[in-house]
């Protein structure tokens, strides 16, 4: 993740992200998602990371490609990876096991170059125990003494994110429900 944006990122990746996964789509006829689908592979080898989710979308949301593009675009530490994530999360209730797994792959290789920062932001986001983030505080107690404070200060703004996060979907469930009234 870009440096010390996280909050910013999150806060705006609902204006400027990719494409919601609940929203009702016209169905496609097979050799017509096929063709999408296509497009969708020539878009991610292009790195066109928004496009590429966009037509997988369109073709049909199939979970394994989605994940392919939000670990193609974390990897490279470009595009919209965190309103990805978010989307993945909200149709599927997280990751699957093979994509945290490589996500906790693309942190420990971070954590190898002694990329601290990269290390944590990665973690952060995959991270399925937030506010504890568990896997962050193990990496921070093996960061060296001069890059403690950044880490230490990603995961207190992640924490203040998901605390933002929280309120603010508090305050939707409660004017949902005041309007049954």
């Amino acid at each position: 993740m870009r440096a010390g944006a996280l909050a910013s990122v999150l806060l705006l990746a609902g204006c400027t992200g990719v494409a919601d996964l609940e929203e009702t789509r016209r169905p496609l006829a097979a050799e017509e998602s096929a063709i999408v689908r296509t497009k969708s592979d020539e878009a991610l080898a292009a790195k066109d990371w928004k496009a590429a989710w966009e037509q997988e979308a369109e073709a049909g949301a199939d979970r394994g490609r989605l994940e392919a593009i939000f670990l193609a675009s974390l990897v490279a530490d470009a595009g919209p990876y965190e309103d990805m994530h978010k989307r993945l999360v909200a149709k599927f209730g997280g990751l699957s096991a093979d994509a945290m797994a490589r996500a906790v792959r693309l942190a420990n290789e971070a954590e190898g170059k002694r990329e601290w920062k990269r290390a944590a932001d990665v973690l952060i986001l995959v991270a399925e125990d937030a506010p504890r983030y568990r896997q962050v505080w193990e990496l921070y107690q093996r960061v060296d003494t001069k890059s403690a404070p950044d880490v230490l200060h990603r995961i207190q703004d992640a924490r203040t994110v998901w605390e933002e996060e929280k309120k603010i979907e508090e305050k939707k469930k409660a004017a949902k429900s005041g309007e049954g009234k």
